[in-house]
């Protein structure tokens, strides 16, 4: 316990130095317009619920957990009774502010979220010889100008023969990619991205509803990866 107390402490000492530098990071204004949008999703919408259940399927209660690109924390604070500890990382300082907020009002006290980029993350955990049981990245990869960074973290922190869940929705036509979406990808194209650097055990596809307000069967994808 004592452990994750002291690693949280040093999280804290380097906060704020240079998140939002990242080449990798592309500003993200939803959070600041809408504010914890995703925990009202948990409540109103049963398929944002049916991602984070699709995850909760592979948590174990002696888990320590990180979500990459946690955003407001709404998948942390859903299993957050399943797990031991869980770390959530996003580049969006005021996505993470509303995490932890959110924990706070809800008396989660082992989750917290961190305003570090993928980078950062990546020495962070490195340097302290930190690594998870599970590791999840949904709704990230597709804001992200270069994907494989996000790649090269997972195997970096990922425990041997553990699981990395990395989920997306799916290019369906261009009229449909997100504003907010540097790229949406196909099946295809996840299967490319993923292979040079996790094997993919388990691939799920789930029905998703886009903004033109049809429900399309083939709408988002979820890759379940150990190391190769």
């Amino acid at each position: 316990m004592r452990f994750y107390y002291i690693l949280f402490s040093k999280l804290k000492n380097i906060l704020n130095r240079h998140a939002n530098s990242d080449s990798n990071f592309i500003g993200f204004d939803k959070y600041r317009k809408s504010g914890a949008y995703h925990w009202k999703e948990l409540v109103t919408n049963r398929e944002y619920r049916s991602l984070i259940d699709f995850v909760a399927k592979y948590l174990k209660l002696n888990d320590t957990v990180l979500d990459i690109g946690c955003g407001d924390g709404a998948y942390l604070g859903h299993i957050s009774n399943l797990v031991k500890f869980g770390f959530g990382v996003d580049a969006e300082s005021h996505a993470v502010k509303l995490a932890n907020a959110k924990f706070k009002e809800n008396n989660i006290s082992n989750c917290k979220a961190y305003n570090l980029s993928i980078e950062q993350s990546k020495k962070f955990f490195v340097n302290n010889s930190q690594k998870f049981d599970l590791i999840w990245s949904a709704d990230v990869i597709e804001h992200l100008p270069n994907p494989s960074k996000l790649l090269e973290l997972v195997v970096l922190v990922l425990k041997k023969n553990k699981y990395a869940i990395i989920g997306t929705p799916l290019f369906i036509n261009k009229k449909l990619v997100s504003k907010y979406h540097v790229k949406e990808y196909t099946v295809l194209e996840m299967r490319q991205i993923i292979k040079p650097y996790l094997n993919i055990k388990h691939e799920e596809i789930l029905p998703q509803t886009r903004k033109d307000g049809v429900r399309y069967d083939q709408g988002y994808y979820f890759a379940v990866c150990t190391h190769k």
